[in-house]
């Protein structure tokens, strides 16, 4: 056998592992750009080293170890060979897959510290466009401000020009800005009469320098500050392309305008420059159209801007290393640039400034708007920016990632090499667990033993009648896989389960299904076995068939839900009514319980008004508290009857009626124990009874008080009322003038008793007369008492059926129509006259 031990192979293969490692870091290092100082960029380098290097050494050298002394141990050393070799196969395993890992998070955390760097560096182009805006559109506040006056005057002269231009302080407030100046639009043709007016206004020294031969011009007319501004003053600026595009576009735009990029007289840097113009127009004038506001025009305001005085300082506000670049359009080049500059925190730490067309980690475009012109902004960032990103997190990432990877490293050999011992224990364990086994292999309640990972070394035949599985079947398997059951509670199995990680033992009750499909109840109990170490081996489980059990206390369980399900109909359907329901659970406790409906009632809540007795006395009205202790006491003590209607405060409308209906529950020797009952709102129909009484004693007064006698009948001709006079008629038959008596029965009496003389002898004949008149829709008839008297008789039947008479004596009509008789009217005519008058 090839000799693998020996000692300069060994320190051959360890260099060559730190070598290898070693051309890692070297490649990792610059990835992580951290910035360190050589000290400590070389700890950092060593310590991955150590990291990287550490396990395969470790490994190599634990490998020839146990190759020195495979002689030694024999035929056992061979058997557990290939399970060594896995071992260190998953931990070389384990390592290269934290390292990986360890690369990808350095990686991401290299991306976030970009992205992090991208918003900063985005906030700062932010802030710079902002600036350079604000500076580029701040002289159109001035050349605002001196066409207000031109607007407040007909003609601003050359003194108040210089003196509006003076307050407003150019030096301190519009910095870039080299003065305010007017320009006129003066035709060619007209040339020396405008030079000679200006002179008669007072400016003596006046010239205009005219080039080129356009028929207009665009003269100079008021520059300020004079003294640094004299050589633009009666310049033409129209006849330089750039200015006079500018000029026109803004007064037949009626907008500020930016000219592009010019040189100005007065910059003596001859740097790059440009023009704000800003149209004046007639006062009054409102020009839409390009004509019109050419027609309108009256000159124009404008401010020469020196480019690199405007912008500079315009990078610092970025508060980041930047370059910032303005161009003139979208073109990139000499002639097109009007500014170039950095920020101040470029030259900080040593930074440099960015070579031109050198690599940016970052840059922006902006393209602005101004004065009706598109400026090209252009910020990146320079080496400076780029130092000024912490990266120290990705390195501590690498580092932590390696040394976790290391760790994880070991916990999988230590793991692997613990399942190598653990197979050799279960080895030993296994002539043990067969003696178990014959010891309860008789019994009837079913006996499982698993290994440390639940896994199923042996069953009795008491598990193989229960279960249906035999040994051979359940070997290898976990009882979760041999019975569960997917209507298994999940907590019983998260406890089993919990109980088998923590070692502990275990008593639950659990549903099971056997080997053809039917579930069974088991009461289980789990015991783990420890060795000498007090390491765990095994489980045993000897569990007990209790499905007859579960299945009674399933149907007791279903009865209780059924009868919960009753309850809860009966509750919803007391919510649902109009009646409060009331329990006084014990009668010797204050304590009671109010339905929702009953607190509806009341209008109070359960939290504003507690169901007790107590409350129950103070919401009745004092007036009803004799009365209610009384039906209460009759109740309680005498067997009768609770039912009575009270007062009760509710909390919106006062005192409102109720009926309190209850039944009293008694024990075995008659005391009352309990009262239940329900209470109903009937305040409205109180009311009702009241106004229907106060009616009905209205209608009586007002009857009794008529002069005339009056009766009512019901349609069954039943006498409903009538008054005192209607009784005095008939004398004799006023004592069955009571309600109930039919109108029949009292005429018959009547007759009897000789009322009515023209009844004796046929009466029968006689009723049915006057019941047949009394019936008739509408009926008038004379009577003659005995006393002479002569009786109006008027009966009405009204729509209801109910009839209403009137007696009225009319002696006194006759006798006055007796006496009119010589009056050219008959007897007959005159009682119907009358007659008329009565009934209207």
């Amino acid at each position: 056998m090839k000799n693998t031990n020996n000692p300069v192979r060994l320190f051959a293969e360890i260099l060559g592992i730190v070598g290898v490692c070693e051309v890692v870091v070297m490649l990792i290092l610059p990835m992580l750009e951290t910035h360190l100082s050589p000290l400590a960029e070389g700890l950092l380098d060593v310590s991955m080293l150590l990291l990287l290097s550490g396990p395969t050494v470790y490994w190599r050298c634990m490998a020839i170890t146990r190759a020195a002394i495979a002689p030694r141990r024999g035929e056992s050393m061979r058997t557990g060979g290939a399970s060594i070799r896995l071992a260190v196969a998953m931990t070389a395993a384990a390592q290269v897959l934290g390292l990986a890992v360890t690369a990808g998070g350095v990686w991401w955390q290299q991306q976030g510290i970009n992205h992090a760097a991208e918003v900063r560096f985005d906030r700062a182009v932010d802030r710079v466009e902002a600036e350079v805006r604000r500076r580029l559109e701040f002289p159109v506040y001035g050349l605002t401000g001196i066409r207000g006056a031109y607007a407040a005057s007909e003609k601003v002269t050359h003194t108040e020009f210089r003196e509006l231009v003076q307050t407003l302080d150019i030096g301190n407030q519009f910095p870039g800005v080299h003065g305010f100046g007017f320009v006129e639009r003066v035709p060619r043709t007209e040339l020396a009469r405008y030079v000679a007016k200006q002179k008669s206004d007072g400016m003596t020294d006046f010239t205009v320098h005219a080039a080129g031969h356009l028929p207009d011009m665009y003269v100079v007319k008021h520059i300020e500050p004079l003294q640094k501004n004299f050589e633009d003053w009666g310049v033409d600026l129209g006849q330089d392309p750039v200015r006079r595009e500018a000029l026109e576009r803004a007064a037949l735009t009626g907008e500020g305008s930016l000219s592009g990029p010019i040189t100005l007289l007065q910059d003596t840097t001859h740097g790059p420059g440009f023009l704000y113009v800003l149209p004046v127009y007639r006062n009054g004038a409102d020009p839409t159209t390009p004509e019109q506001h050419r027609a309108a025009l009256t000159g124009l305001l404008y401010a020469p801007l020196v480019a690199a005085d405007v912008m500079g300082g315009a990078a610092d506000v970025a508060q980041e290393a930047v370059q910032v670049d303005l161009y003139d359009g979208d073109a990139r080049n000499a002639v097109s640039l009007l500014f170039s500059g950095n920020s101040q925190l470029v030259t900080l730490d040593g930074g440099v400034t960015q070579a031109e067309g050198a690599a940016r980690m970052f840059q922006s475009r902006r393209v602005m708007h101004v004065g009706g012109r598109f400026l090209d902004l252009r910020v990146g960032s320079t080496p400076a920016f780029d130092a000024s990103l912490d990266r120290s997190s990705a390195a501590l990432m690498a580092v932590g990632g390696a040394f976790a990877s290391l760790l994880m490293a070991l916990a999988v050999w230590l793991l692997a090499s613990g399942r190598v011992r653990a197979q050799n224990l279960a080895r030993r364990m296994t002539a043990e667990l067969d003696t178990m086994a014959r010891v309860v292999q008789t019994t009837d309640n079913a006996v499982v033993i698993t290994d440390g990972q639940l896994r199923i070394t042996w069953v009795n035949a008491g598990f193989t009648r229960m279960s249906g599985f035999t040994l051979e079947e359940a070997l290898g398997r976990t009882p979760g896989e041999l019975l569960g059951n997917p209507n298994a509670d999940p907590a019983t199995i998260a406890r089993l389960m919990s109980a088998a990680a923590n070692g502990e033992p275990c008593r639950v009750e659990i549903l099971n299904r056997t080997k053809d499909g039917h579930d069974y109840w088991i009461d289980t109990d789990v015991h783990p076995t420890h060795n000498a170490k007090g390491e765990l081996v095994s489980f045993m489980e000897v569990g007990t068939d209790i499905t007859q059990r579960k299945h009674d206390q399933l149907e007791l369980e279903a009865a209780q839900t059924h009868m919960t399900q009753l309850a809860d109909r009966l509750n919803l359907a007391v919510e649902g009514g109009n009646d409060g329901l009331w329990d006084w659970m014990d009668l010797s406790q204050d304590l009671q319980w109010w339905s929702l409906s009953y607190y509806a009632l009341l209008g109070f809540t359960p939290e504003e008004l507690a169901s007790t007795s107590a409350n129950f006395l103070s919401l009745l009205h004092p007036d009803h508290l004799a009365q209610a202790a009384e039906t209460m006491e009759l109740a309680l003590y005498h067997g009768k009857p609770y039912d009575h209607e009270l007062m009760l405060r509710t909390k919106h409308q006062g005192y409102r009626w109720f009926r309190s209906r209850a039944k009293v529950f008694r024990d075995a020797k008659g005391n009352a124990v309990r009262m239940a009952g329900s209470a109903q709102d009937i305040h409205d129909r109180k009311q009702a009874e009241a106004e229907m009484r106060r009616a009905e004693a209205l209608l009586r007064g007002s009857i009794e008080a008529l002069d005339d006698a009056f009766a009512l009948y019901d349609p069954e001709d039943k006498l409903v009322l009538c008054n005192q006079p209607y009784k005095d008629v008939y004398p004799l038959c006023a004592d069955l003038m009571e309600p109930g008596n039919t109108f029949e029965q009292i005429i018959r009496a009547g007759a009897e008793r000789g009322q009515y003389r023209a009844a004796i002898g046929r009466v029968d004949e006689w009723v049915v007369e006057r019941m047949a008149i009394h019936r008739q829709p509408r009926s008038d008839l004379q009577q003659t008492l005995e006393d002479g008297h002569v009786l109006r008789i008027s009966e009405r039947r009204m729509a209801d059926g109910h009839t209403v008479g009137f007696r009225v004596d009319i002696t006194d009509f006759i006798n006055a129509t007796q006496a009119a008789e010589a009056a050219s009217r008959s007897k007959s005519q005159f009682l119907a006259n009358m007659s008329h008058e009565i009934r209207t």
